[in-house]
């Protein structure tokens, strides 16, 4: 793989002649260069302001927020992370809720790798009647952005309905997404009940397992 990379980058850069290539860093920075080598840890390049000398420079990708080579190829390292590879997801659910346990199932979309939006249906289990409930809302992710872990802390705002009562419900954990699709995650939610005389508080603890299509080309 890394061969191939470098045969790549060389084939670029005699196309491009005395083209640039620009290198943008997550800090902002934005530099003219030549790109020698890029592997997928790192990049070697030479900056256009000495291309005449033998000084080259080496940087991790992690470093990295774009590279825009001197042919129009931009290459968005955003996409090796995981929560941009696998954008749609469903899941089943077990919650502990007290000394009681409900079920739900859901699906999920993240329209970046910070924010998510989903949707979760179930009931308690055991419970004939005013059974069902449903929820929906947003996390926040804060792993980077271009990071290629799997693993991310979140943190949500959700609303929802169970049997009469309305609450709204904040989880927070962390997820683990795997590199062929499957995810698992644990999280706390804290439940606000919100048509009752008094704001009421619930804590329970949810795990969830499901997995993650592909959605880029």
């Amino acid at each position: 793989m890394r061969k191939t990379l470098t045969i790549i980058v060389a084939f670029l850069y005699s196309l491009c002649g005395s083209a640039q290539d620009t290198i943008t860093l997550k800090n902002g920075n934005v530099i003219r260069a030549h790109i020698l080598v890029k592997s997928d840890n790192y990049i070697k390049y030479k900056p256009d302001s000495i291309k005449y000398s033998h000084t080259t420079f080496v940087t991790g990708l992690t470093n990295v927020r774009t590279i825009r080579y001197c042919n129009g190829e931009v290459d968005l390292l955003s996409s090796q992370n995981p929560r941009s590879i696998f954008q749609l997801g469903v899941h089943a659910a077990e919650n502990l809720y007290y000394n009681r346990q409900f079920l739900t199932v859901g699906i999920d979309y993240l329209f970046n790798p910070k924010i998510s939006a989903e949707l979760n249906i179930g009931g308690f289990t055991g419970y004939l009647q005013n059974n069902f409930r449903y929820s929906f809302g947003g996390k926040l992710w804060f792993a980077g952005t271009y990071s290629k872990s799997g693993f991310s802390p979140f943190t949500g705002l959700l609303y929802g309905k169970n049997a009469s009562d309305r609450f709204f419900e904040m989880p927070v954990g962390i997820s683990y997404i795997a590199k062929f699709g499957l995810q698992t995650s644990l999280q706390l939610n804290l439940l606000k009940n919100i048509n009752r005389e008094k704001y009421l508080s619930d804590i329970n603890l949810e795990l969830r397992l499901g997995w993650r299509f592909k959605t880029y080309k």
